[in-house]
């Protein structure tokens, strides 16, 4: 590379340098918005109930004074068990108020995944509320129901950590079969909401959801962005974010200005518009991560909200959430949606074999430098030291991090992103390394090799595990559930008698055999919740035939597709069942029966208000009223359309 270009290259890798002033953690920007917006709402909860910024900070305080009684404080780990809910933002917040860092420990998940997290990050204490189901005992771990912990109005303030100490450790997929957690302190976090506040601004009247599952990065941003600008933050039922109808009801409902999708889930929700139009007038924004955007995605979100700005984020847990940004727009002829440039004060650059920036076009790795790179990983010296490099860029003793992604930088310096090195894939939005699945395959009785492999893309995405051994497929699903979280499990199991090998020896995974989906059973459908189920199947899957012995993955599902069958027996007979019944009894007799044998839910009884004088306004109204003070003559909310008319205007009709 001459050196002219390596120079523009160097140039283009690092990201605007700008001086934030402090604070630098978490809870001083949080107090400070306590402070200042103690009787705004803050939180809405799926139940209805509400928090206010005064209400949060002192059920925090009380939760961070017990966690201090229990010897926690700055370097502690604190596990969180909780469902999302209002309880959750109060465990979260209540760790940041006692100077400690928090790990989700995703009620969900399988219980050894759990307890291999909550081993492996060594806390002491785990914080769980009343609706907690799953138990995580273990010896020497203290249980705290933060729904318990009186609240603390003294308005007293415990000592913050310091800026390069944890805020959390979030664990993702494990090539070795074992998730693994990366720990990001506490300047690292604040320096992307800064970077965010700055590129999207909001402040009071705006309203923010929160339903990334919070092991997951992106909920990062979600718990803590709008919380520190007045804004509030609306909770989404826990199952709420894998239903694109109900989402859009909540988005209009709540009146919400920015709200995440992974592409995926995107895709999924601009089809439930275009095939059922919903009025969205609050939405804004749009700002999408977790997997590769498709330019046909973009064109249609553009068609389907107009509007609506739709940002390209990226960057992995080991970065402190995002460190690329693009806008993206319909105008763009490129064949790809660019992951865009670095953010404020972070190197992002595309290197080769020794680590130096590669020519513009030339594909490679692509590393992370600057304030954002995580502290490595909880007990993995090993992994730590082979994925956190020196930085030769930085000054001493700063580090980058090999995200294992391939790239390269465009003439306009924006980078593309162009899969991955190794066998690490995306789906839904979550990390996976496939060895992961693969080594759990491996560890059931009677299997003696194993591969898994992403097939397809966008909404049709799904991962599909091939074994061979004697084990019954329905054997080896079911010790998959008790081992692996749901967006793991594989949709379809093949059973093979060889794996094929390339000539060196290896798995040629591109000889696989597609999966079949077809009915197998000839036996009709009984009874009504049978056939209503058949039903949901035949609309779902596309299929013409279903029988009672048809397994819904067997026929084409995967877990998109059975998270809209959950949302829609749940809708039909008010039943309390969940997205892994789908994988415990895919088939349909037994899940009929599942169904049937479910408790009903109890729904609250709409009563009339007796209402003394004028009716309250309503949030998306308070917001109007806000913006119209704030600002008189503001356009915002008019609708501008432009039409051209042929033909003699009759007069006479104006």
């Amino acid at each position: 590379m001459w050196k002219g270009e390596e120079e523009k290259v160097v140039a283009a890798s690092a990201g605007a340098t700008v001086k934030y002033a402090p604070p630098h953690t978490l809870v001083e920007i949080w107090r400070a918005a306590a402070r200042e917006h103690a009787a705004r709402i803050a939180l809405r909860g799926p139940d209805g109930r509400t928090l206010s910024y005064g209400r949060l900070a002192a059920r925090a305080r009380g939760v961070a004074l017990r966690l201090r009684e229990l010897g926690v404080g700055p370097e502690s780990l604190v596990g969180i068990h909780i469902e999302r809910s209002i309880d959750l933002l109060v465990a979260v917040y209540g760790v940041l108020e006692a100077g400690a860092a928090y790990v989700p420990l995703e009620p969900g998940l399988p219980q050894d995944r759990l307890s291999f997290m909550a081993a492996d990050c060594g806390a002491s204490v785990i914080l769980v509320s009343s609706d907690t189901r799953v138990s995580l005992e273990r010896a020497g771990v203290v249980r705290v129901d933060v729904s318990h912990c009186p609240p603390d109005a003294s308005g007293r303030e415990l000592s913050p950590p310091s800026p390069w100490q944890a805020a959390y450790a979030i664990y993702t997929s494990g090539s070795t079969g074992t998730p693994k957690g990366a720990v990001n302190a506490n300047e690292a976090v604040v320096n992307r909401l800064r970077w965010m506040q700055g590129a999207f601004p909001i402040g009071p009247g705006d309203v923010l959801v929160q339903k990334t599952p919070f092991s997951f990065d992106v909920s990062v941003w979600e718990l803590f962005w709008p919380l520190q600008v007045g804004a509030t933050l609306a909770i989404a039922n826990p199952d709420q974010h894998r239903d694109p109808s109900a989402l859009a009801e909540l988005l209009r409902e709540e009146g919400v200005s920015t709200v995440h999708f992974v592409p995926s889930m995107l895709e999924a929700f601009v089809h439930h518009l275009e095939s059922r139009p919903t009025a969205l007038p609050s939405l804004r924004r749009i700002i999408c991560s977790g997997e590769a955007l498709k330019r046909e995605l973009v064109d249609r979100t553009a068609e389907c909200l107009p509007g609506v700005n739709l940002e390209n984020l990226y960057g992995p847990t080991e970065a402190a959430v995002d460190v690329t940004y693009w806008r993206c727009s319909t105008g763009d002829s490129s064949a790809r949606v660019p992951i865009g440039t670095p953010i404020a004060n972070t190197r992002v650059f595309v290197a080769d074999d020794a680590l130096s920036p590669a020519p513009v076009t030339v594909p490679g790795e692509l590393c992370i430098a600057g304030i954002q790179v995580a502290r490595g990983y909880l007990r993995r010296p090993a992994l730590t030291a082979d994925r956190f490099r020196p930085d030769p860029g930085g000054k001493p003793g700063e580090r980058l991090y090999r995200t294992g992604d391939f790239c390269r930088v465009r003439p306009d310096a924006a980078i593309d992103y162009l899969g991955r090195m190794d066998s690490q894939v995306k789906l839904r939005g979550f990390r996976i390394e496939l060895g992961e699945i693969e080594a759990a395959l491996e560890s059931v009785e009677g299997v003696r090799a194993a591969a898994a492999v992403l097939l397809g893309q966008g909404l049709d995405a799904r991962i599909c595990g091939y074994f061979v051994g004697a084990a019954a497929p329905d054997i080896v699903r079911a010790a998959l559930l008790a081992r692996l979280p749901d967006y793991m499990l594989p949709s379809a199991l093949v059973r093979l008698g060889e794996l094929p090998k390339t000539p060196s020896g290896k798995v040629d995974r591109r000889a696989l055999p597609a999966p079949r989906f077809e009915s197998v059973s000839h036996e009709a459908p009984v009874g009504a919740t049978e056939n209503a189920l058949a039903a949901m199947w035949r609309e779902l899957l596309s299929v013409e035939g279903v029988g009672r012995e048809d397994d819904f993955f067997a026929l084409g599902g995967h877990s998109l597709l059975a998270a809209q069958l959950v949302a829609r027996a749940r809708e039909r007979w008010q039943v309390d069942i969940d997205l892994r019944t789908v994988f415990e009894v895919p088939r349909l007799a037994d899940l009929a029966v599942r169904v049937d044998r479910a408790s009903r839910q109890s729904l609250p009884t709409l009563r009339a208000r007796d209402w003394t004088g004028p009716a309250p306004a309503s949030f998306s109204q308070e917001r109007l009223w806000f913006l119209h003070r704030l600002e008189p003559e503001t356009a915002a909310y008019n609708i501008v359309e432009a039409f051209r008319l042929e033909g003699s205007v009759d007069e006479a009709a104006l």
